[in-house]
């Protein structure tokens, strides 16, 4: 942390979070960070290490750059394939996912299996009820 950031950095990172439905406290857990520091970077007093913003934006569900940065003229709004820590993953646009996703990830892994349980037996029900709208047509 030391120099002054960009005028919008922090807004991005502030608007991010707050889409994802991330509190100040989450997003520092899972960066690894203290609340302080998050608070410190959305309202622009600090510039995140080079390690502390890959993770903000790994976070965030979002390009370090565009953090950075702001967005670019040629970006389009399609799923991005990465690869981090060596995981190939999906980046999508779709707010609800990134929500899901960055909630995982503080929770205890207790409870993401049962999560998992629970979304596999919704999606079996909704394989039926498409099974079952293809044999009415």
């Amino acid at each position: 942390m030391g120099e002054k950031l960009s005028p919008s950095m922090g807004r991005r990172m502030r608007k991010r979070r707050r889409e994802l439905g991330l509190t100040q406290k989450a997003l520092a857990d899972i960066v690894g960070v203290s609340m302080a520091a998050v608070s410190l970077w959305e309202k622009e007093g600090a510039e995140p290490s080079a390690r502390n913003l890959d993770a903000i934006a790994n976070a965030l569900n979002c390009d370090s750059n565009w953090l950075l940065k702001g967005p670019r003229d040629n970006e389009n709004s399609n799923p991005t394939v990465v690869s981090i820590n060596g995981k190939t993953q999906v980046r999508s646009d779709d707010t609800t996912v990134q929500q899901i996703n960055n909630l995982l990830e503080v929770l205890p892994e207790s409870c993401r299996k049962e999560i998992l349980e629970y979304t596999k037996k919704k999606l079996h029900e909704h394989i039926e009820k498409l099974t079952q709208i293809r044999f009415d047509l």
